[in-house]
């Protein structure tokens, strides 16, 4: 019999939230919820979370420019040491940091 693991996703109004986890130096882990979106190219996480695992903005391994609803951003591209997320674990994982403003939902 095939032992398949099913994830939960919360769902708040039309929008799907997934549990995951990023690990830093020193063997830090922050577990977060992260807003799924299909049609993303990259996972994004606050700024001032990616800084406390140990993550260095000042010198990312590359930047992106892209469109929010504040308009065109540059931000910086971090490797985290690794990212769980779905049952699955990638090291050196490239995560774009970025503080999106607050919104109520």
């Amino acid at each position: 019999m095939n032992q398949e693991r099913i994830y939960q996703l919360s769902q708040y109004g039309n929008l799907l939230v997934v549990n995951a986890a990023v690990g830093g130096k020193d063997d830090l882990v922050r577990k977060v919820k992260l807003l799924l979106d299909t049609g993303s190219s990259y996972t994004v996480l606050r700024s001032n979370l990616l800084q406390d695992i140990g993550c260095d903005l000042e010198k990312p391994s590359q930047t992106i420019r892209t469109l929010t609803p504040g308009g065109m951003v540059t931000a910086p591209i971090v490797i985290a040491p690794w990212f769980s997320c779905l049952g699955q674990r990638v090291d050196n994982f490239p995560i774009v940091a970025y503080t999106l403003p607050a919104t109520t939902f």
